[in-house]
Order: structure tokens, then sequence, then C-alpha cells
């Protein structure tokens, strides 16, 4: 089997270099390998663009969710069906976490042998592609907030501990947005909108308790401009997914959605971790767009929609 191996060594520990180093040469022993490090952003798009034109096998990509997104607008740019097998490594990993990637380096390659996939939903929003959510408003990069020691100290409640101190610049914030789609319709103040593929979002495990990744819709959550005791209560109870009975939060699923701002202020849009421009946005689904290599034992992998590569 020829595989590409494309690497962001910038979000790289020297644990993960060991890590990756066996798996590379586990790899080595039985299939063809070309290994890439990416330098800049947008390199793992054309290392993908290369990818699809030479006609390899499987791509391996290890980085955060934002390298993850830039495979997947090679993929969805060009509809390729070539299989990607994530290893985690970066700030924020939610796709991979919710699809329980393996970490061990025998584990991560007995996967890769094992040929299962399953060929999960992109996003598309405007000429651009995301694979697991976008997000905006104050709340939507409180991941990127949270650093390393404190997640390494405190694990996922290092994300509500940093929710918690941002609650005060929430109740000061808000966006005046327009959201229109063949399901709902929208107007009025929000602190934060997400459209998502995914239950995780952000570090928060449950935030689209009905998320469903081949479903070929997103999953929309709008917290509208409220008071401090109705985002305490939408902060805490979305450690358990039932937030969103909160009267203050909208949740809804559709295949396509337009957003548009009613202010003078510019809305920024963050997409999987990265800076995904400014309101006005389309957003619609390819429903399947994107072929992921997948522990068959994992919760994010519906048997029934397994395949082999």
């Amino acid at each position: 089997m020829r595989i590409k191996f494309i690497i962001n060594q910038s979000s790289g520990s020297q644990d993960h270099d060991l890590q990756i180093e066996e798996i590379c040469r586990m790899l080595e022993e039985r299939h063809v390998l070309e290994v890439f490090y990416t330098e800049k952003k947008d390199d793992a798009t054309l290392a993908t663009d290369d990818a699809i034109r030479d006609g390899v096998d499987l791509l391996i990509v290890s980085g955060g969710d934002g390298t993850v997104n830039e495979i997947a607008n090679s993929i969805g740019d060009k509809r390729s069906q070539l299989p990607v097998a994530i290893l985690s490594n970066g700030t924020v990993n939610d796709f991979s976490k919710f699809l329980e990637m393996p970490s061990d380096p025998k584990d991560f390659v007995e996967m890769i042998e094992n040929c299962n996939t399953i060929d999960v939903d992109l996003g598309r929003i405007n000429d651009s592609y995301f694979v697991n959510v976008a997000a905006m408003g104050t709340a939507s990069n409180i991941a990127h907030e949270v650093d390393k020691e404190t997640k390494a100290r405190f694990g996922a409640m290092a994300y509500y501990l940093q929710g918690l101190r941002k609650l005060p610049e929430l109740l000061t914030e808000s966006m005046h947005l327009r959201l229109q789609s063949g399901e709902f319709h929208f107007e009025g103040e929000a602190m934060l909108l997400v459209i998502s593929n995914t239950k995780s979002i952000g570090g928060f495990t449950n935030l689209a308790p009905e998320a469903d990744l081949s479903d070929g819709k997103f999953d929309v959550l709008l917290i509208k401009k409220t008071n401090f005791f109705s985002i305490a209560d939408v902060f805490f109870k979305s450690l358990t997914g039932e937030h969103t009975e909160n009267e203050d939060v909208l949740y809804f699923q559709t295949e396509r959605l337009t957003v548009e701002s009613l202010s003078q202020n510019e809305v920024e849009i963050d997409i999987d971790g990265e800076h995904g421009g400014i309101l006005p946005i389309q957003f619609s689904t390819i429903p399947r767009g994107f072929r992921v290599v997948v522990n068959n034992k994992n919760k994010g992998s519906d048997p029934s929609v397994i395949t082999n590569y």
C-alpha cells in the first residue's frame, strides 16, 4: 500500500515525535511510505492535492483540527474518496477525539491495516470546507485559551473552568444575527452560534447531543442574549446535554443555512479552530464527503456504515 504521512511538526512534542517515529518504522516494514512536514498554512492542502493526483492509497495526518481542515478542503474540492487516518496532535482535537482515534503506535498501525473506514459529512462554507464545526461569538475561542498545563491537570474540566472565567464577557457582548434555513428562521441577539457535524465542540463533549457524522445534516446551536442565571444554567447543563431544553437555546438540524450580521460590526467565524472569514456566510452539507479510517470499536462509528478500502 502507498501511504503519505502529512505531519504538522509545529504542534508536536518530544513524546509525539517518538510516537511518529515508531509508527513510521512499523509502516515502512510492509508499505511504501512518504513523509511530508508542513511549514506554513495551506501546506497540508497542497500536499493532499499531490497525494490525490499521485494516486496514493492512504493519507495519514498528524495535527490538530486545523490541519485536518486543510486536508478536508483538498478532498472536498476534488470530491476525492482518499481514506484519511488521523493521529491527534494539536491544541484542539475535537474530531479525532470524538472518533476515539488510537494514540498508541501499535494500535494506530493495527487500525490502518484493518482497513475499516466510514464516510462522514463535509460542511461547505461558501467555497471552503470543514469537517467538524463552525462557530461565532465570544465563547467560540474558549478551547484555544486553555493552556496545556491546565488541560493536563484538569482534563475536560479545564474547558468549563475557562468558560466560567469568560461568563462576565459573555454577558456584555452579543451578535445581531439573521439565520435562515428550510427548517428555521431567527432574527435577534445571540451570544454564541455553532454549526456542527459532531457532538464534541471546543473541548465540550456533548454540546450538540443529537449530532450524527453521516446523516447529511448540520446540528445548529444558538444561545440567545440572556441573563447570568440562564447562561450559567446552559453552561452547566451542557455537561449532560440537557442545555438544549433551556428556553434561551435554539437547537435544530438542517442541510443548508444562511447566516447574516444585522449590525455594523463584523462577525468573525472560527472554522475547525482556524479563522474562517466574516459574515454573511452560506452553509451546506456534502453528505458522506470525507472518508476516515476508524477503529470499528469506537463510539463514533456506526457498524452499519463501516466499509473497507
